[in-house]
């Protein structure tokens, strides 16, 4: 290390991790999230398998496990706002959020793994997973390839977002390109791994 290099230590947030605080009932927790801010000062939250059901005394019971849901964190004080959850259809039955059309979610399903706001539009680049392939039945998955998910933003309730797909055509043997992404300038990088 330079002796003029500064180390940047990170802390939590304590404000906006209780946002996410277990609940008695509904969201309580998932595997991974990400976030991106509109211009109108809400964040948008995406999540990959999510726990859905009750806490009772300690213990979560567990109803369904959608594998992506939408949230949305509209500002407020005391800063930094507050976030309502949507993983419910109109009926109150837990579902996931992205699903390809056509494809039975149990068999196959999309991970988001990078998020981007252009213009009205989330884009959100996805790892495509089926059922199958593990030593285990809680790990019997695979990643098969990558997917593009187009969310056309509205102040309304994100379920009724006009959702499009597409297959990303740019990956090799090895890399499946949608680990993250980032804007500079013209241009949007996608990173990949293998």
């Amino acid at each position: 290390m330079q002796p003029d290099s500064k180390i940047i230590c990170t802390v939590p947030d304590r404000a906006l991790n209780r946002l996410f605080e277990v609940r008695k009932e509904g969201f309580l927790g998932a595997d991974a999230a990400l976030s991106v801010p509109l211009p109108d000062g809400r964040t948008v939250w995406f999540f990959d398998d999510t726990l859905v059901g009750k806490m009772e005394k300690g213990v979560r019971h567990i109803k369904a496990m959608p594998r992506n849901t939408v949230a949305i964190q509209v500002p407020g004080k005391p800063a930094p706002g507050k976030i309502h959850f949507y993983f419910s259809d109109r009926h109150g039955t837990p579902r996931t959020f992205l699903r390809l059309p056509g494809v039975e979610v149990e068999e196959s399903w999309l991970w988001p793994s990078a998020v981007f706001y252009h213009e009205g539009t989330i884009l959100l680049f996805c790892y495509r997973v089926v059922k199958g392939g593990g030593n285990c039945e809680a790990l019997a998955f695979r990643v098969v390839d990558a997917w593009l998910a187009r969310c056309s933003v509205t102040k309304g309730n994100p379920l009724d977002w006009k959702l499009s797909y597409e297959p990303l055509a740019w990956q090799g043997r090895s890399a499946i390109f949608c680990a993250a992404c980032m804007a500079d300038g013209e241009f949007l990088y996608v990173f990949g791994m293998n």
